[in-house]
């Protein structure tokens, strides 16, 4: 009498687990930097946001944001005048949205809407 073990049946399913673990990985690979990118850029424009009486030109401020927006490899999505900045009086509000399209896995490809928002006082 043979022992499972030496049938090899239980094999198949560990492979096959593998490749699910594998293809679950390379999609985090690939998805994982974009929503970093999204996040760093927010955490950018709540610095921006609060240093905002140092700048009192919009223009200026939308070059400061873009500037962000490169640092992080959004300037591919983002313009200049993706930026909706609204001030009243001791606050600012910096909002963006955009939409980037995401390879997955090999021939799924999909795309997010991404925004960030950005409400601080002014000091």
């Amino acid at each position: 009498m043979q022992h499972r073990s030496e049938l090899g049946r239980g094999h198949l399913s560990g492979l096959l687990w593998l490749a699910v673990v594998a293809l679950v990985l390379y999609a985090a690979w690939n998805v994982a930097p974009a929503f970093y990118a999204n996040y760093n850029l927010a955490d950018r424009m709540n610095e921006l946001a609060r240093m905002g009486y140092e700048v009192r030109d919009e223009e200026v401020m939308r070059q400061r944001l873009f500037a962000a927006a490169q640092e992080n490899g959004l300037d591919g999505y983002v313009s200049p005048r993706d930026f909706v900045i609204v001030r009243t009086p001791g606050r600012q509000k910096i909002s963006v949205a955009y939409d980037r399209e995401i390879r997955i896995l090999p021939g799924w490809v999909r795309t997010f809407h991404f925004t960030a928002d950005a409400d601080q006082p002014m000091f």
